[in-house]
C-alpha cells in the first residue's frame, strides 16, 4: 500500500471532521454534515453526485488498494 495515494484521502477525511466539528460548536453559523447530506438528498441530481462520489471514492480507495500486485 502506498502512503502518496492514501495520506490525501485521510487529510480529506480529517477536514470534513473538522468542519463539522466547527459546524457544530458555531451554533448554526455553518451546516454540518447532516444538514448538507438532507440538502443533497432532497433532489434527484444531489442523489445522482452522492452517488457517483460513493463509486469514485470505492474505486480509488478500496478497489485499487485490495487488488493483489498493484
Amino acid at each position: 500500500m502506498s502512503v502518496d495515494g492514501t495520506a490525501p484521502w485521510i487529510v480529506l477525511v480529517a477536514v470534513g471532521v473538522a468542519l463539522d466539528l466547527v459546524g457544530r460548536a458555531r451554533w448554526g453559523r455553518s451546516a454540518g454534515v447532516g444538514s448538507l447530506l438532507t440538502l443533497f438528498t432532497s433532489r434527484l441530481p444531489g442523489r445522482l453526485l452522492l452517488a457517483g462520489l460513493w463509486v469514485f471514492a470505492g474505486v480509488h480507495l478500496f478497489a485499487r488498494y485490495t487488488i493483489p500486485g498493484r
